[in-house]
């Protein structure tokens, strides 16, 4: 796989019980018959499983669930797993977006649309939007209790990998689940 006209390296390493695959990127030492290491980089692939990807969902939220559940770490972590800067994550750079996109398969495309993208002066692009940072929830998250138990009873077989967060969220105006009607509290 490419990403942006740069190959992607990375190595799975062993899953913990109860988890998936590990992705890093980088290279992978190999014990040669001789007892030398040799270095072997590795070409990362679609994860698998792969998590699907909903329309109303933050494609930030997404690469955190990819994390979550193939590496079992948060969003920090899985940025240095994958090498990527956490500003890229933060931002909602093009690198970042064809990070996301090569590790999940999805369209590159689709993911940019819902990415939420740093603009100059502190205004976001988010669904083809310009928004202002004083409309947008930046350093807390917000949810809606019922969407999240309704992810997990929907796919249990994900475990936390199941709840995503939905755009809407991240909107300081919704303070209501705009399904369920009910408020929308911080964690």
């Amino acid at each position: 796989l490419e990403r942006l006209g740069q190959p992607i390296y990375g190595k799975f390493r062993p899953a913990r019980a109860g988890q998936r695959h590990g992705f890093r990127r980088g290279q992978q030492e190999a014990a040669k018959p001789d007892g030398t290491e040799e270095v072997q980089e590795v070409t990362a692939e679609i994860l698998l499983p792969a998590l699907p990807f909903h329309e109303d969902e933050v494609t930030q939220g997404y690469f955190a669930r990819i994390g979550h559940f193939h590496a079992g770490v948060d969003v920090g972590r899985f940025c240095r797993y994958t090498a990527l800067p956490l500003t890229d994550f933060r931002d909602g750079t093009d690198e970042f977006v064809a990070n996301v996109a090569a590790l999940s398969g999805n369209d590159l495309d689709w993911l940019r649309r819902n990415t939420l993208r740093r603009l100059p002066d502190d205004q976001f692009l988010f669904r083809e939007e310009t928004l202002s940072v004083a409309v947008l929830r930046r350093t807390t998250v917000h949810f809606c209790p019922q969407c999240l138990a309704e992810d997990q009873a929907r796919n249990p077989e994900l475990g936390q990998g199941a709840c995503r967060l939905r755009w809407s969220w991240l909107l300081r105006p919704v303070v209501s689940c705009p399904v369920h009607g009910t408020e929308v509290v911080e964690c």
